[in-house]
């Protein structure tokens, strides 16, 4: 969901950004418009290098590099882990694609899965709100831009109760 600050937020901030509650792994996909070709005078759709996580203030927290180029049309996805492994705390951070046209980038903000910016009334049914893939934020024309969306939740709360209802008829 693209957004504004919702009062909660400390410090410098993008003035626009997807915000992703930290349950949530992160899809992210480059994509090239049509007009990128015009402008640019390509005839080849450009290839992923790898990609990265950093924060506001530049410092990478996770990296992927691919030893062979990938498609634009594959989504990558981000659990919100550092290089260790370990979660990465709330806040700003970038995610950019690295493709042989250069970087291409989007701000994305982690708030926590309890948060009471979020428009859920508690912890835990948090993770049955929204799903899907994200709006973006406006990009300049002719410039390749990522879009991205929520490719699964964790558990938020150190418990889970998932509810299958089955119907049959005779």
């Amino acid at each position: 969901m693209v957004s504004a600050d919702c009062g909660c937020s400390e410090g410098p901030e993008p003035s626009c950004y997807a915000t992703f509650r930290t349950n949530e792994r992160i899809g992210l996909q480059v994509v090239f418009p049509l007009d990128f070709f015009i402008c640019q005078k390509v005839v080849e759709t450009p290839m992923i290098l790898g990609w990265r996580a950093e924060t506001w203030d530049g410092f990478v927290v996770y990296e992927a590099l691919f030893d062979e180029v990938a498609g634009h049309w594959q989504t990558f996805e981000w659990d919100q882990s550092g290089a260790g492994g370990e979660p990465v705390e709330p806040g700003f951070y970038r995610l950019v694609a690295l493709t042989t046209a250069g970087q291409v980038a989007a701000a994305v903000r982690i708030i926590p899965c309890c948060s009471s910016c979020w428009s859920c009334w508690t912890c835990c049914p948090c993770a049955v709100c929204v799903d899907g893939w994200i709006v973006r934020c406006p990009t300049e024309r002719c410039e390749p831009y990522l879009t991205l969306g929520v490719t699964g939740t964790r558990v938020c709360c150190g418990f889970r109760v998932d509810i299958h209802w089955t119907f049959e008829s005779p």
